[in-house]
């Protein structure tokens, strides 16, 4: 279980996050506001990409403002697996490149890489491309590619930002089924959005409107 306790953040003296506190324990957690409400800075400081803030977050018992430096980095590497709307792969490198980097840190031999890299692609539908170069892929795939690395390292939540923002309907259901998938498979999925239809998926939507969470009416 993730806690989220009584948590501040400014961004040049503006509160994006204003006292935030609430717990998140459900299988596919959908956050939801409008852009600048705060959804997103919550999800970095749960993702420990973001220390500026006060008051805490509890994850599975330890507190992230407790963490040493190498510590936040393994739980990054080990605990969370980051999804962006943006994709944030690199397109120069093959499909295979991009899904493998999170492992090259690991002590994990060149054989063992590659079976979990493959089953890792198998899963979001792209083992048979692993050898073509980023760049050429279309938008779907390449967010299919970082979920894929996402994965890759077997964390126990996928944190998403917007995931589907810059892609069609098609293949932006593609990405939501996959996600669908995870949670079968014992991941939690913890999805920032704007988009209500997305609320049909969730066991748990936390609205957040000006950096508080609100009641709903979803």
């Amino acid at each position: 279980m993730i806690s989220v306790n009584n948590v501040f953040k400014k961004y040049s003296g503006h509160k994006v996050l204003n006292g935030v506190t609430v717990d998140i324990d459900k299988d596919f957690t959908v956050i939801l506001g409008k852009s600048g409400s705060g959804k997103t800075s919550l999800l970095n400081i749960i993702g420990a990409l973001d220390d500026d803030y006060s008051g805490d977050i509890i994850v599975d018992g330890v507190s992230l403002k407790k963490m040493s430096v190498k510590e936040k980095a393994n739980y990054r590497n080990k605990k969370i697996g980051f999804v962006f709307q943006d994709f944030q792969v690199e397109l120069s490198y093959t499909v295979f490149e991009n899904v493998e980097l999170p492992l090259l840190l690991s002590k994990k031999n060149k054989d063992e890489r590659r079976e979990i890299v493959s089953e890792a692609l198998r899963k979001v539908g792209l083992l048979e491309n692993h050898y073509k170069q980023c760049a050429y892929l279309s938008g779907g795939e390449v967010q299919r590619v970082a979920i894929a690395r996402a994965i890759v390292n077997n964390p126990d939540y996928i944190l998403a930002d917007e995931p589907t923002g810059n892609l069609d309907t098609d293949n932006g259901n593609i990405v939501i089924d996959i996600f669908k998938d995870l949670v079968k498979q014992g991941k939690k999925i913890i999805m920032v959005t704007h988009n209500l239809e997305h609320i049909k998926l969730a066991d748990c939507v936390i609205s957040i409107t000006d950096g508080k969470v609100t009641d709903n009416d979803y």
